[in-house]
Order: C-alpha cells, then structure tokens, then sequence
C-alpha cells in the first residue's frame, strides 16, 4: 500500500521572534489542549541536538532556553542577543497532510492506522528533506 497522499502533504514555516518565546512554549507544548493526545511529541534534530546530547522528545524548559539563545539547560549564553525580544529565536515547521488523509487515519484499522503513521513520519524525516534550500 502506498499513500500518494502524502506527496501533496503541505508545510507552513514561520519565523519566531524573543517576544513570542513563551506563547510558542505554551502553545506548542499544551498537555491539556484535545489536539495533545494526537499529536507525537517534537523531537531534537541536527548537529546542535548532537552536540547538546538532546536525545529525549523536546521538554518545555530546554525548548525555552534554546529559543531564547541559551543552552538547553538555560546556564550558558550561545548568542550574543540572547534574551532579546527582537532577535529571530527560530522557526515553526508544520507539516500538514490532506483532510481526507486525516479522516481516513480516525477510522482505520489498527494496521491501516500504523501505515499511515509510517509513511507520515517517513515523509517528515530531516533526510528527506533539504532544509538547506528553504
């Protein structure tokens, strides 16, 4: 089985400013919201989640102090804006797949449904992507 829906899959990217820090935190990191128990939790990727051994899904107080130019544990400064509401503190990257793929993952069988998760996390995949040219 293949899923050509996720070829029409779309991507939102949208920069976040030291001022809109915590409501991303908030927003992105809400357990009580009903979309929560959807969604899989953020990961760290990239040579500075190497770097940092950030190697768990993405918890609120290390997402907090990267955003705002600090280290993961919020001790060391890695910019030299750090802290400041006007510095570009990093991206949304939001990767949505068609509704009817969506309403076809709420009523799938079990095996129908790890498909659709399979090929959704094979399609987000940072290698598969070029993020270089974005």
């Amino acid at each position: 089985m293949t899923l050509a829906y996720l070829h029409s899959m779309s991507i939102t990217i949208k920069p976040i400013f030291g001022k809109q820090i915590a409501t991303v935190c908030a927003n992105v990191m809400r357990e009580d919201h009903w979309l929560h128990r959807y969604q899989w939790p953020g990961r760290w990727q990239g040579l500075g989640a190497r770097h940092f051994r950030l190697w768990s899904s993405v918890r609120k107080p290390a997402l907090k102090a990267v955003l705002q130019g600090l280290t993961p544990d919020g001790k060391v400064r890695l910019a030299d804006d750090a802290k400041n509401p006007a510095r570009r503190s990093g991206w949304i990257v939001q990767f949505d797949s068609p509704p009817t793929l969506n309403a076809l993952y709420a009523v799938a069988q079990s095996k129908v449904a790890r498909h659709i998760e399979q090929s959704h996390e094979k399609a987000v995949k940072p290698r598969s992507l070029n993020w270089n040219r974005m």
